[in-house]
């Protein structure tokens, strides 16, 4: 029979030897070592927390929650000798957790905090309860659990059963293998509530990952073996299992609302626009096809937004998988170490190129100018190895939703910032194009500051610059040229025909002498005066006068079949101005288009080629013929150096096919930057996509000339109903004609050196051109003068048609114009005097009939 005691010797003996071998194996490792002054705290008195063997000046985050939602959070520095010592209270009596986590310390305590009147009256001190482990409050607690220790902060439930306070977002991490193995019949399960995700054993509560909201929403959540899979906003997080931490996150095209799969590899379905979806496979590598992003400005700021917690630290233990918590956490640390070591991983979490924009311009306002310029090169990488190119980047929207630097550059012009301005434009400068004016713009704006501080010399490199880009062929020039007259629009024609009518009152004014002689003539003969005399004034004009006023209504009806050109093939989808064509909002545009000739083709063909379709695009290019920027796409397709000799053939001067040959340098900033050892392709501009709606430029314009009311019955002018507009081009129509016929019908023989009124040389003055209608050449000034000017008024008053020039540069061309037209008019002033001085000389008869002074 054995004894009493032995049976409880045999009982202890295995506990003391466990016991001594968990001593052991924490004195050999020597961990950090954290306590209270007091075992038996009471609410309302000083209590102390010590700390030793952390990181000599490390920061450490403390947090205290409870009774009544109490919460305390405060950051505390370690000192020298890697100790720390920090005094507070508990403000009520009940049950209090505090947690301190750091470089190298998890370690949490549960308190019971004594009513001070009770402890009084009883005189006992109240015992601390049992925190993970069963070890007492006034024990040192080592800040990492021993391997094997069943210590799990997520297992803690109230006395009802409910999950204690706070979540496994705040609490130390655990890893799956730190985690004890469940026992027969309390395994772990997966539920949601609301967009969180909770993981269950039974009735409790282990671990909870939740979403701030705003965030796009949990769309799907999928359970494999040892992982669960959640889709959320346009994202697709790993969780492990065990411990509900986020391990992978990777961005999709769109809001994920389905996941698919029971292994490794997920199948996941984003919701791209609402209508549109596309399934992508993922791995724990990755996605295993090239992401590319719709049209919503919003989800790009979803993630973001996950970061804007009251608690950045706390939920960084849980979702070490979002940059902008590194961000948050770094530039809030005073710790030099942590801070880098929390911004780099910033970057290395980022994998869009939308976040390390933002992550660049955020690191830029803090300071830290290496870093930030890492963060722009990674994001212009990105940008390129998705298939994006800025000759594409159109949507001003999106632009400023990918925080690229058109935004930050013009808050720095405005705010007078030129070492903001001079970080961010050699960025601005990669990312320009003739498709985006903006930007453009921009560059010409920071030379001008350059050139206001002296530094000329630079101001006089980032013109040049912001003249830069792709020099397109004179095909394309020329397409590009009449593209603007049509984007101009209703603008231009009515500055054309506001033209006409002040060429008409120039010249009624010069020819007011002797109509009005011809007037009191008719009276002094008996012909009764006739009310709309002086509207027939045209009769006096000279035959290259109406030559002029007959070549401004051609121009005039060039614009208008330019303009209905533009309108009628409408606004440029925003598809096709997210910066790529492979994207599936741009394919789906792109197939869905009403697209017709050789530019469809090779809008077609290019989106294949981007999106890796090697097979498909080669059909398109095929199908378009001898389309210059196709045979070079294609050529790029087959490494096929005969086919970019073809296309240099059929457009000399082509940038793409010349740098391709190796006979020019690469023309894309952008290319040479990323992409250098790939082909330069063509890329579809705004032309074509109007060309493949709409036809060519000049099949519009001789539309407009062969049958200008069959072409031009349709337009929408200003948005006026149909048969309004159809009667003002009626009354157009008839005004040509009548003009055209004015041309066989000779002048009176008094027009010709009759004297002229001080209306006319003041009109003459301000209406460049129109004092030299008699010479074929003053078109030159008239037309020029007319489409520059409305144009620099539309860019001024934001009317956003514009030629596509640098208001600038129109300014200056306008005052080119009034400088050749000032040096006109004096000389034709003086021959004019020579000529009155004759006609008093040699005809005396004319001067009495005129009423002049002898």
């Amino acid at each position: 029979m054995v004894k009493p005691k032995s049976v409880t010797l045999l009982a202890v003996a295995p506990l003391l030897m466990l016991s001594f071998l968990l001593s052991a194996l924490a004195l050999a490792q020597d961990p950090p070592r954290v306590q209270l002054d007091t075992p038996n705290p009471v609410a309302g008195e000083p209590l102390t927390l010590l700390a030793s063997g952390l990181e000599p000046d490390g920061e450490y985050r403390l947090r205290i929650e409870g009774p009544n939602d109490a919460l305390v959070q405060e950051t505390l520095t370690a000192g020298g000798d890697g100790e720390l010592s920090h005094t507070f209270e508990l403000a009520d009596a009940g049950e209090w957790t505090l947690a301190l986590t750091g470089e190298g310390v998890s370690a949490s305590l549960v308190l019971l905090a004594a009513d001070p009147e009770a402890a009084e009256a009883t005189g006992e001190e109240p015992a601390a309860a049992e925190e993970n482990g069963g070890a007492d409050a006034d024990d040192e607690l080592p800040a990492e659990a021993p391997e094997g220790a069943e210590q799990d902060a997520g297992d803690e439930t109230s006395d009802d059963g409910a999950p204690a306070e706070g979540d496994a977002q705040q609490q130390p991490d655990r890893t799956a293998t730190e985690r004890p193995a469940p026992a027969a019949g309390d395994s772990l399960t997966i539920t949601t509530e609301g967009d969180a995700i909770l993981g269950m054993r039974g009735d409790r509560r282990v671990w909870r990952f939740d979403f701030p909201a705003g965030t796009g929403g949990t769309g799907a959540v999928l359970e494999t073996d040892d992982a669960v899979w959640v889709g959320h906003g346009i994202s697709v997080l790993l969780l492990d299992k065990g411990s509900g931490q986020a391990v992978e996150r990777f961005a999709m095209p769109g809001r994920v609302i389905r996941l698919e799969g029971d292994g490794d590899t997920v199948s996941v379905v984003s919701d791209v626009d609402g209508t549109l979806r596309q399934r992508i496979e993922v791995d724990r590598d990755g996605p295993r096809s090239t992401v590319r992003f719709g049209t919503d400005p919003e989800p790009f700021g979803w993630l973001r937004r996950e970061a804007d917690v009251a608690d950045p630290a706390g939920r960084l233990e849980s979702d070490p998988t979002n940059p902008w918590l590194h961000l948050s956490v770094g530039l809030a640390t005073r710790s030099t170490a942590t801070r880098a070591e929390h911004l780099e991983q910033a970057l290395r979490r980022a994998n869009t190129f939308y976040d390390l924009a933002g992550l660049a311009r955020a690191l830029h306002q803090a300071g830290e100018q290496e870093l930030a310029r890492d963060a722009m090169n990674l994001a212009m990488r990105d940008f390129a190895e998705r298939g994006y190119t800025p000759e594409l980047l159109t949507n001003a929207e999106l632009h400023r939703a990918y925080d690229f630097p058109l935004a930050p550059m013009e808050q720095a012009l405005a705010q007078e910032d030129l070492d903001s301005a001079r970080f961010w434009a050699p960025w601005l400068y990669l990312m320009s194009s003739e498709e985006t004016p903006e930007s453009r713009a921009a560059l010409n704006s920071y030379a001008d500051r350059l050139a206001a501080v002296g530094q000329r010399d630079a101001a006089n490199l980032w013109r040049e610059r912001a003249q830069g880009g792709r020099s397109a062929s004179p095909a394309a020039s020329l397409d590009r040229f009449f593209l603007g007259l049509g984007r101009s629009g209703w603008y231009a024609v009515a500055a054309l025909v506001a033209t006409i009518l002040a060429l008409h009152l120039t010249l009624v004014a010069k020819y007011w002498a002797p109509q009005t002689l011809a007037i009191r003539r008719g009276r002094e003969t008996g012909s009764s005066r006739k009310p709309w005399a002086r509207l027939l004034a045209i009769r006096y004009y000279s035959l290259t006068e109406k030559l002029v006023l007959v070549l401004l209504f051609a121009a005039t009806l060039t614009l208008l079949g330019l303009t209905h050109w533009y309108d009628s093939a409408g606004e440029r989808p925003a598809a096709l101005g997210t910066g790529s064509l492979a994207s599936p909002v741009a394919r789906d545009v792109v197939t869905s288009a009403p697209l017709e000739g050789p530019r469809a083709a090779f809008i077609r063909g290019y989106a294949a080629q981007s999106a890796g379709e090697r097979g498909p695009a080669r059909e398109e290019y095929l199908a378009a013929g001898d389309y210059p920027p196709a045979l070079n796409n294609l050529a790029a397709l087959l490494d096929d150096d005969v086919l970019y000799r073809r296309a240099l053939e059929l457009a000399p001067g082509m940038p793409e096919a010349a740098y391709n040959l190796g006979r020019a340098t690469d023309p894309s900033a952008f290319h040479d930057a990323f992409l250098a050892d790939r082909p330069l392709l063509a890329v579809p501009g705004n032309g074509d996509f109007r060309t493949a709606v709409s036809g060519t430029w000049q099949g519009a314009i001789a539309g407009s000339f062969e049958n200008p009311w069959r072409a031009l019955r349709d337009t929408r002018f200003f948005g006026l109903p149909t048969i309004l507009w159809q009667i003002l081009l009626a009354l157009f129509l008839i005004w040509v004609l009548v003009t055209v016929v004015w041309l066989v019908i000779p002048r009176p023989g008094l027009a010709r050196n009759a004297p002229r009124t001080g209306a006319y040389h003041l009109l003459a003055l301000l209406i460049p051109g129109s004092g030299l209608a008699d010479e074929a050449w003053g078109i030159l000034l008239l037309l020029p003068w007319a489409l520059l000017s409305v144009d620099a008024l539309s860019q001024w008053l934001g009317w956003n048609r514009s030629l596509g020039l640098p208001l600038q540069t129109e300014l200056w061309a306008l005052a080119a114009i009034y400088l050749v037209n000032f040096v006109a008019f004096v000389v034709e002033f003086v021959s004019y005097r020579r000529r009155m001085r004759n006609l008093r000389r040699r005809h005396p008869e004319a001067v009495e009939a005129y009423g002049l002074r002898s």
